[in-house]
C-alpha cells in the first residue's frame, strides 16, 4: 500500500514488487487516490496505475456494507478516532473518512484474500490499515523511509495494531520505539534494494583528470540541498576544474534553483533535465563521474539515489544524514561531508577531479558494498522472513 502510487519516485517499490513476485508472494497494489499520470515517466506506469486498487474515492456500498455489518468494529474504529490526541480536532474529522476508505480496503481485502498489509511511508493515510484492521481486516506492517516525525502525529495509534515495524536504517529503531514501544523490538532493518544487475559499471566512464561530469537525482526541493552544491560547484570552477553538472528530477523549488545558477553565473554549466525515467537515469548514471546528494534536515533515510549511484560504480559525495553514514564508509566507498558545507563538497569535487584513480577506487568499492547490501532480491528476502516471523 502506498500513497498516491504510481509516481516517479515509486520505482523502489515497484522493484520490491517484482523481487516478492520473483519468490513466489503474490502481490496486490493499494493506493489512496490516482495520482497525475504525468508524475511518473517510468516503464511500469501503465501497468501499475490499471492494477491498483484505489481507495479514495472509496467504494461506497461494498465499504457501508463493511460498516452495517460489524457495529462493535465500527465503534471501535470511531473510538480509535476519537483517541488521536496529537491529532488537531478537525483534522480527526478527516480520519472519518479514513474510515470508509479502510471499509473499502477491507471489502478489498476479503474479496481477492489479501491476508497482509505492507504500508509504506504512512503520513496522512497512515491510520487506515489500523482501522482496517480493528474493523477485522489482515494484519499489517508499516514501513518508515525516514525519521518518523517527518510523517505526522499519533504514531502510537498507529502501530498499535501493527505487527511489526520496517525502517530504513538502524538510526531509526529507537525513534520508532519510543513513539510506540508496546511493539516490544519489533522493528526491523532493511534496506530498500536497487537491482544490482542492472544497475552497472558500463565502462563508459574517459577518467578524465581536471574534468568532472556530476549528477544529482533528486526532487526539486529545500530538503536535497541543490542550492549548497551549486555554490561548490561555482568554487570549484573558481579554481580551475571543469565542470558539468546535471540535475534530475521535478519539484515546487526548481524556479529557486534556476534563480540560484543565474546568480552564480552556472548557465553554461549546470542542467536541468526534469524527470526522468528508470532507463535514462541509469544511461546517465553510467556516463558520468560523480554523483552527489546534500541533504539537509531529518527526512532522508537511506537515499535510493544513492543506492543506484553506488550499484553502477560511482563514487559519491554526501552529507551526513539520515542513514548516509551507515551506507557510506568515508574515503572508502565514498566521502561523507557535512550538512550545508558547499565547501567541504567543493574540495571532494576538486580532489576526485584531479585523481581520476581515486575516483575509480571509490567506484569499485562502492559497487562491492551495493552489491553485498542494496540488492532488492535480498531486501525481499527479509521482508518475507519478518512477515513470517510476526504472524
Amino acid at each position: 500500500m502506498v500513497s498516491e502510487f504510481p509516481r516517479d519516485v515509486h520505482i523502489v517499490f515497484w522493484r520490491d514488487i517484482h523481487a516478492l513476485r520473483e519468490k513466489g508472494v503474490e502481490v496486490s497494489l493499494i493506493s489512496t487516490r490516482r495520482p497525475d499520470q504525468r508524475l511518473c515517466r517510468h516503464s511500469f506506469a501503465k501497468e501499475a496505475s490499471e492494477n491498483t486498487h484505489y481507495v479514495y474515492p472509496p467504494q461506497w456500498i461494498p465499504a457501508m456494507s463493511v460498516l452495517a455489518s460489524n457495529p462493535l468494529g465500527t465503534l471501535k474504529a470511531l473510538a480509535y478516532i476519537a483517541g488521536l490526541k496529537e491529532t488537531h480536532p478537525m483534522k480527526r474529522l478527516i480520519c472519518l473518512g479514513h474510515l470508509v476508505c479502510a471499509a473499502d480496503l477491507l471489502a478489498y481485502c476479503r474479496k481477492t484474500r489479501i491476508d497482509y498489509i505492507y504500508m509504506q511511508n504512512p503520513n496522512k493515510s497512515g491510520h487506515i490499515p489500523a482501522l482496517c484492521r480493528i474493523l477485522g481486516g489482515p494484519r499489517y506492517c508499516v514501513r518508515y523511509g525516514g525519521h518518523i516525525d517527518v510523517y505526522g502525529c499519533d504514531h502510537a495509534s498507529r502501530l498499535r495494531y501493527a505487527s511489526f515495524a520496517v525502517v530504513a536504517v538502524r538510526a531509526h529503531v529507537d525513534g520508532v520505539l519510543e513513539k510506540a514501544g508496546f511493539l516490544n523490538g519489533r522493528v526491523v532493518q532493511i534496506w530498500m534494494g536497487v537491482d544490482t544487475a542492472k544497475f552497472v559499471d558500463a565502462g563508459r566512464r574517459s577518467y578524465a583528470k581536471c574534468r568532472l561530469h556530476a549528477v544529482t537525482v533528486a526532487r526539486l526541493i529545500h530538503g536535497k540541498g541543490h542550492v549548497y552544491v551549486l555554490q561548490a560547484i561555482r568554487r570549484a570552477l573558481d579554481s580551475g576544474v571543469d565542470i558539468e553538472y546535471t540535475i534530475v528530477g521535478c519539484g515546487p523549488d526548481r524556479k529557486l534553483i534556476e534563480d540560484e545558477i543565474s546568480r552564480l553565473d552556472l548557465g553554461g554549466n549546470v542542467h536541468l533535465t526534469g524527470t526522468l525515467s528508470e532507463d535514462e537515469v541509469l544511461d546517465l548514471l553510467q556516463m558520468a563521474d560523480v554523483f552527489i546528494l546534500a541533504s539537509v534536515g531529518e527526512f532522508e533515510g537511506a537515499p535510493n539515489a544513492v543506492k543506484e549511484a553506488m550499484s553502477c560504480a560511482m563514487p559519491v559525495i554526501c552529507s551526513i544524514v539520515g542513514g548516509t553514514g551507515e551506507m557510506i564508509g568515508h574515503g572508502v566507498d565514498g566521502l561523507l561531508v557535512g550538512q550545508k558545507d558547499y565547501a567541504a563538497i567543493s574540495d571532494a569535487l576538486i580532489d576526485l577531479a584531479w585523481n581520476p584513480g581515486k575516483r575509480r577506487l571509490l567506484g569499485e568499492a562502492a559497487r562491492r558494498k551495493a552489491v553485498a547490501l542494496f540488492d532488492y532480491r535480498e531486501s525481499a528476502s527479509k521482508l518475507i522472513a519478518a512477515m513470517e516471523k510476526y504472524r
